[in-house]
């Protein structure tokens, strides 16, 4: 084998890693969310947008290893060098830390963070260099690439494919926020300003109503929301989720517009793993999620008055 098809086999293997692991994540939304929080990734970096772009970044970079002509190679293989290396410290420091951490590299397939798993993210960081140094371009334009080594990113493929499309394990349970803090799901009011909740919550609980347009139980679910806010005065508030424009989320509740929050592409929704709307939340006052989903008009009219309940009782 020449040393053009070993780079060129090193830079197929980092693409067909790359694809599988973005195929995965785009499948379980709420999985990034949740390996950041796990592995402690810096708060400034924990954010929504990252969140969900990642998984689109990793198809980008691998398909620039596959198609880039030329010199288009080098900023593709970089990028997967420099994203290889950022895996590398978090599962790193993850594994040096005391409390157990979670590996989401592969969607909700959940992997504690151990010393393997530092290995094999060193393994691969060491490829993406290796494709780095051999140049390009990509691999569909080599034609130096030996039956074997083609063969072998098949396998590699298949491999992969079949760990990432295997049946989702235990702890990405739906309706269970893959996010820990309020702060972190970047919903905006209807003025378009971003809303933290964490900063809300701080004074009061917060209940946390999603739903969604064409919805019948979605509209009594927020009637209800709405004459409960009404008896919590002072004791918790409410906030009405919709992915919808300022505009329509004010005409379809004109009497909560300082209640609305707004929910762009349900992004909010897929972090919190929602699986039926409405589905409510409560946030203590310490900024974390005190419930999981709680769903349907009815259960949430229930949760309503025993929270209420509750709440009255504690003040009284």
């Amino acid at each position: 084998m020449s040393f053009s098809s070993l780079f060129g086999s090193l830079a197929g293997c980092v693409a067909v890693m790359f694809l599988v692991a973005a195929w995965a994540k785009l499948r379980s939304p709420g999985a990034v969310a949740a390996g950041m929080e796990s592995l402690a990734v810096p708060s400034f970096l924990r954010r929504p947008l990252i969140a969900q772009g990642l998984p689109w970044l990793e198809m980008l970079i691998a398909l620039g290893l596959l198609a880039a002509p030329g010199k288009w190679y080098f900023p593709f293989s970089a990028a997967a060098l420099m994203l290889s290396g950022a895996f590398l410290a978090a599962v790193w420091r993850a594994a040096v830390r005391d409390q157990p951490a979670e590996c989401n590299c592969f969607g909700a397939k959940k992997t504690t963070i151990s010393w393997w798993t530092v290995v094999r993210n060193a393994v691969l960081t060491l490829v993406a260099a290796g494709a780095l140094v051999g140049g390009g371009p990509g691999i569909l334009w080599r034609h130096d690439l030996s039956t074997v080594v083609v063969g072998f990113l098949v396998l590699a493929l298949a491999v992969l494919a079949g760990v990432a499309m295997a049946p989702e394990i235990a702890g990405g349970e739906k309706g269970v926020p893959a996010v820990k803090r309020a702060a972190e799901l970047g919903l905006r009011d209807i003025r378009l300003q971003t809303v933290n909740l964490q900063t809300i919550a701080r004074d009061c609980p917060v209940v946390l109503l999603f739903t969604k347009k064409g919805c019948p139980s979605c509209m009594i679910a927020g009637d209800a929301l709405n004459a409960w806010r009404s008896r919590a005065a002072g004791l918790a508030t409410a906030r009405l989720v919709l992915d919808e424009s300022p505009h329509s989320a004010l005409e379809m509740h004109p009497d909560m517009a300082d209640y609305l929050l707004l929910d762009s592409g349900r992004m909010a929704a897929r972090l919190m793993n929602i699986s039926k709307f409405p589905s409510a939340f409560l946030i203590g006052r310490d900024g974390d999620f005190a419930t999981p989903a709680i769903e349907g008009a009815k259960d949430i009219a229930e949760f309503l008055d025993v929270l209420g309940d509750t709440l009255v009782g504690g003040a009284g």
